[in-house]
C-alpha cells in the first residue's frame, strides 16, 4: 500500500470509529471529506472498498449482539455511502462536461451546415452579379456606340443613365448629365410643354411615340 493510501486508510478507521460512537453528522462530514481527498489524490472506488473492508474489521467488534450489530453494521454502511458521495459528483461533473462538449459539437455542426448553405447562396449570388453585370458592360457598349439618343430616367425625372451620344449632342459629360432633372437639362419651357406628359405616360407603363422640335446645345434646333 503506498504512502497516501495508507494515510487515508489511517485516517478512515479513526473516523469510522468516532462514527460508531458518537452517531453523529459530524463523523458522516469527516467521511465526504475523506472521499474528496480520495477523489484528489487519484483514487478509486475500489481502493476506498478496499479501505473501508479492513476499517470494519478492525472497528466492529466480532462478538456484536444482534440489536447492536444491526444498528452499528448500518451506521458503517452509512459512512460508506457518505464517503463514496464525491466519486459520484465527481462522475456526474464528467458526465454533464460530455453532454455540454456533445451539444456544443452539435451546435457547431448546425452553425457549419448552415454556414455552407450560406457559402453556396453567397456564391451562386456572386455569379448571378458578376453575368449581370457582364451583360450590362456589353448592354452598355451598345449603348455607346449608338448614334441614338439614348437615356434611362427615373419616376423623379432624373437621368439614371445616358448614352454618349446624348452627351455630346448636349455638350455635357456623363457625369453631370447623371442625377439631373429633365427640366435641368432642356428647360422648364420644353419639359412643361411637352415632355412631362409623355414621360408621365411612361411611367404608367403605356407605350408613347411622339415627335417634337428640340433645341439642343451642340446640334441646334432639331426635329425628333
Amino acid at each position: 500500500m503506498n504512502e497516501s493510501l495508507h494515510e487515508l486508510s489511517e485516517e478512515y478507521t479513526a473516523f469510522l470509529r468516532a462514527c460508531l460512537a458518537a452517531e453523529d453528522e459530524g463523523a458522516l462530514h469527516e467521511a465526504y471529506k475523506l472521499g474528496r481527498k480520495a477523489v484528489s489524490e487519484g483514487l478509486g472506488i475500489l481502493d476506498v472498498a478496499k479501505i473501508h473492508q479492513e476499517a470494519s474489521v478492525a472497528v466492529l467488534p466480532p462478538n456484536l449482539v444482534l440489536t447492536q450489530s444491526q444498528r452499528e453494521v448500518k451506521a458503517v454502511e452509512n459512512f460508506f455511502m457518505e464517503a463514496l458521495s464525491p466519486f459520484e459528483a465527481h462522475h456526474r461533473g464528467f458526465r454533464e462536461a460530455n453532454d455540454k462538449l456533445r451539444e456544443l459539437n452539435e451546435t457547431l455542426e448546425r452553425r457549419a451546415a448552415e454556414l455552407a448553405v450560406t457559402n453556396r447562396e453567397l456564391s451562386h449570388e456572386i455569379s448571378r452579379r458578376k453575368a449581370s453585370d457582364e451583360m450590362w458592360k456589353r448592354y452598355e457598349s451598345i449603348v455607346n456606340t449608338s448614334r441614338e439618343f439614348l437615356t434611362l430616367i427615373a419616376s423623379n425625372y432624373r437621368y439614371e443613365a445616358v448614352n454618349d451620344a446624348y452627351c455630346q449632342a448636349h455638350g455635357k459629360s456623363r457625369e453631370r448629365l447623371l442625377g439631373s432633372t429633365v427640366e435641368e437639362v432642356w428647360g422648364e419651357a420644353a419639359f412643361r410643354r411637352i415632355i412631362k406628359s409623355h414621360l408621365d405616360q411612361c411611367f404608367r407603363g403605356e407605350e408613347v411615340h411622339y415627335q417634337a422640335w428640340f433645341e439642343m446645345h451642340t446640334v441646334g434646333r432639331r426635329y425628333f
